[in-house]
């Protein structure tokens, strides 16, 4: 079991706010906007014809959009929430 110091626990909670925080906000914002239904999401790509790799952004973004999820931008907006690199073996 990894022991963290109480600092590094205050730290890592302080983020954990901050991102929570963020997370309200962008939801906010978004209601403010309006979601993307389902229905709207299926129209909008049945007559897309770009390659996948030129949609894949934009598709990924419907899609937080039709289930409610804030995109990576809105979640995060300075990389603050980022997971840590694999340890080194």
């Amino acid at each position: 079991m990894l022991a963290i110091s109480q600092e590094q626990y205050g730290r890592k909670r302080e983020l954990l706010d901050e991102r929570q925080s963020t997370l309200a906000v962008a939801r906010s914002r978004r209601y403010a906007v309006g979601t993307m239904t389902v229905a709207g999401f299926i129209a909008k790509w049945r007559k897309v014809e770009l390659k996948e790799r030129s949609a894949a952004q934009e598709h990924f973004l419907d899609l937080c959009h039709v289930f409610d999820h804030p995109t990576p931008a809105e979640a995060d907006p300075s990389a603050k929430w980022r997971l840590p690199p694999p340890p080194r073996n």
